[in-house]
């Protein structure tokens, strides 16, 4: 199993979700963060004094959270290189080795 994360700009959230559904993914978590590219952040490396001027330029982002089978991967991958192939987007996977739920009592 992994955790897939699928991270888009906020405008491209609905063409993203779509893509996931498209591919057979019907359960999903959303987490809103800013973001900020490879090639900005290594200028706040260099140069500090850019901090500033880079925080208050931080994209606005959604993070798109699901589990799925390592099979699935590739077929989502695929998807959603063609549904979001004009836009912005990171892919993350990260191998889950065990998922524990604990399903409390009703009191």
């Amino acid at each position: 199993m992994l955790l897939f994360k699928l991270f888009v700009e906020k405008d491209n959230v609905g063409k993203a979700i779509n893509a996931l559904t498209e591919g057979g993914i019907t359960g999903f978590f959303l987490h809103e963060c800013k973001g900020i590219s490879p090639k900005k952040f290594k200028v706040i490396l260099e140069n500090l004094d850019e901090v500033v001027e880079a925080i208050r330029e931080l994209n606005d982002a959604i993070i798109i959270k699901t589990v799925i089978d390592k099979k699935k991967a590739k077929i989502l991958e695929d998807i959603i290189e063609e549904k979001l192939a004009n836009e912005r987007y990171t892919i993350i996977k990260i191998p889950i080795n065990k998922i524990k739920i604990n399903t409390c009592k009703k009191r």
